[in-house]
């Protein structure tokens, strides 16, 4: 599953970014975050070169986090991409993305403790070179659209995408042009 495989919908508004664009930012004590969306929604982050990511030892910049072993990564990442093709790292929702968006990128650069999703997307070699695709939904349907595409992204590749540890545990779902709907437990 791919970033490509969210619909585009009158309902949501799309933006993207370069990471290395956002950490820089994060590091700069004069910045702005205007231009990443306000309200609700998901933030993904998009492997965008050929080849499978490779993982350091060390989460470089982002000092709060805990660093995995690359060989597991580098693994996990193979079982991910023999089931399917995927450019997905990490998803992330935000009720503010703006909010997210920035804790994301100060966490990045060891500025911030307080974003604990997606910790191990900072050990792979040239994260600064993906984009990170901001989709917003409406108010209070974030949740549900997260549990739907990670719902979504496991059925196809039997796991959680490789920066995500885990899943939510929601029985609500949301996706673009579909709208709400329950899940049965």
């Amino acid at each position: 599953m791919n970033v490509s495989d969210i619909p585009r919908s009158a309902e949501c508004e799309r933006d993207e970014h370069l990471l290395a664009d956002l950490t820089n930012r994060a590091k700069s004590r004069e910045t702005t975050w205007k231009d990443v969306s306000r309200g609700a929604g998901l933030y993904v982050v998009q492997w965008m070169r050929r080849g499978a990511p490779r993982f350091s030892p060390s989460p470089g910049e982002a000092v709060h986090a805990k660093p995995r072993a690359p060989r597991e990564l580098s693994a996990r990442w193979a079982r991910l991409a023999a089931r399917a093709t995927t450019d997905v790292i990490y998803v992330g929702k935000g009720k503010y993305l703006r909010k997210r968006v920035s804790q994301l990128a100060r966490f990045g650069v060891g500025k911030s403790k307080n974003h604990k999703g997606g910790r191990v997307m900072w050990q792979i070699e040239g994260i600064g070179d993906c984009r990170l695709v901001v989709i917003s939904c409406p108010f209070a349907c974030e949740i549900a659209f997260e549990k739907e595409f990670l719902d979504r992204y496991r059925s196809v590749h039997d796991d959680w995408p490789i920066a995500n540890e885990k899943g939510p545990n929601r029985l609500c779902r949301w996706w673009p042009g579909v709208g709400i709907r329950l899940v049965q437990p």
